[in-house]
């Protein structure tokens, strides 16, 4: 899990690894405050998250869940080269599972 901090004040949280609710998959989590939305900072820290889960944990596969209705987060992952494999039902919202392998990280970096 890390922080980031800009001008003295966290912005945002990142982990890797923990596991996916299907028990199997390893998932990388973020969170960024409003006032920083847009700014790059998660598609940065995103990519420095998958970087070290497959090159140091080597890891062969990463998800993410994000809602349905959030579409910026569902762009960011899309252009981190996940792709949707799942939709559900959780946390009272439509929710997409997405996945990149270490294979296709690989390919696309």
């Amino acid at each position: 899990m890390g922080c980031s901090r800009f001008e003295g004040r966290y912005i945002s949280w990142r982990s890797i690894p923990s596991t996916h609710h299907n028990g199997q998959d390893t998932e990388v989590s973020y969170q960024f405050l409003p006032e920083h939305w847009g700014k790059g900072y998660a598609k940065e820290a995103v990519a420095a998250v998958l970087t070290y889960g497959f090159q140091k944990l080597e890891l062969q596969r990463i998800v993410a869940e994000t809602q349905v209705l959030n579409e910026r987060s569902s762009r960011l992952l899309e252009n981190l080269g996940m792709k949707v494999e799942e939709e559900v039902e959780r946390f009272g919202a439509r929710q997409e599972i997405y996945a990149l392998t270490k294979k296709e990280w690989l390919v696309s970096s």
